[in-house]
């Protein structure tokens, strides 16, 4: 997702994010530390905690910010989870959020 003030789907709390960081991050290297999966909804939960270093367009712009973040989705239709990389790391590349006709679609 391409950088910027905002985030492409409306987000509850995002401005805490844009706040701190002064502009929405992509979360590279974001440390996973919960999921949550639930029957009702279906609701799936996923809390982490972004890397202590924040790039915009390939420049580092922040050092030493560091944020947990919960991002819950509503009414899900479709999930893949893939377990810790070969390194024993539980970390993501990176989350994108987008718009899907009337829902958000995350990868």
């Amino acid at each position: 997702m391409p950088e910027g003030n905002a985030p492409e789907v409306p987000i509850g709390g995002a401005h805490k994010l844009t706040d701190l960081y002064g502009h929405w991050i992509p979360f590279p290297d974001a440390t996973v530390e919960t999921v949550l999966i639930e029957r009702q909804g279906p609701t799936v939960t996923i809390g982490f905690e972004t890397c202590d270093m924040a790039y915009r367009d390939g420049e580092l712009v922040a050092n030493d910010l560091q944020a947990r973040v919960v991002v819950r989705w509503h009414g899900v239709q479709e999930l893949r989870l893939e377990g810790i990389d070969p390194g024993g790391r539980n970390w993501i590349d990176g989350l994108t959020l987008k718009p899907q006709g009337e829902g958000v679609r995350g990868e």
